[in-house]
């Protein structure tokens, strides 16, 4: 059976609300913000990830369940997404991948917008590291790339003598060890077990 966070409007909606599954609620319904949470994993959706946009932090799911999700698509933002560290600052994001399978509640608003997922983790109810599978491997190719960029702009910079060139090579090599050195520590803290994913 399952919880209602905040209460109907319209108490002959009361019944409508504390059936097994959530039901499709219209513009129009006189339910103000209803999430449905119970302790037990019948209140969980699953669906797949139809896209996720990481600089704007949200995406959409399609979910197995439309009638039971109120829509075809359920709205994800960042803040949706449980990690393992979840309220702790941190030095990203957490982001999804496209067709990546997940679990999550449904929140709906009165004002008839998509639904929002809640609670999200994967489907097998694991939650989201912030730091993905080969993290470390794409920072350090992403770092090398900028380094061999601004070596040649060193290189096609006029009125540098030798002793000038060599130091902002030195400062520019520093850099990127140090960028790469913080990558692997953020894959260590905030990465996932090396089975995951």
């Amino acid at each position: 059976m399952f919880a209602i966070r905040s209460l109907c409007t319209n108490t002959s909606r009361s019944s409508l609300l504390a059936s097994n599954r959530p039901q499709i609620l219209m513009k129009n319904s006189a339910v103000s913000s209803v999430s449905y949470f119970s302790t037990d994993d019948s209140s969980f959706l699953t669906g797949t990830v139809k896209f996720f946009i990481r600089k704007k932090a949200y995406g959409f799911v399609i979910p197995d369940d439309p009638v039971a999700a109120g829509s075809s698509e359920v709205w994800i933002h960042r803040t949706s997404i449980d990690t393992p560290h979840s309220g702790e600052e941190y030095p990203t994001r957490p982001y999804l991948y496209k067709d990546e399978r997940v679990k999550f509640r449904v929140d709906f608003d009165d004002e008839g917008r998509t639904p929002k997922a809640t609670d999200l983790t994967f489907e097998n109810g694991k939650t989201v590291p912030l730091f993905r599978k080969n993290y470390h491997q794409s920072a350090i190719k992403g770092e090398q790339q900028r380094l061999g960029e601004f070596l040649l702009e060193i290189m096609k910079e006029e009125g540098l003598d030798d002793e000038e060139q060599l130091e902002k090579i030195k400062t520019a090599a520093k850099a990127t060890q140090e960028a790469i050195a913080a990558a692997e520590r953020n894959q260590q803290l905030y990465g996932p077990p090396s089975d995951d994913e």
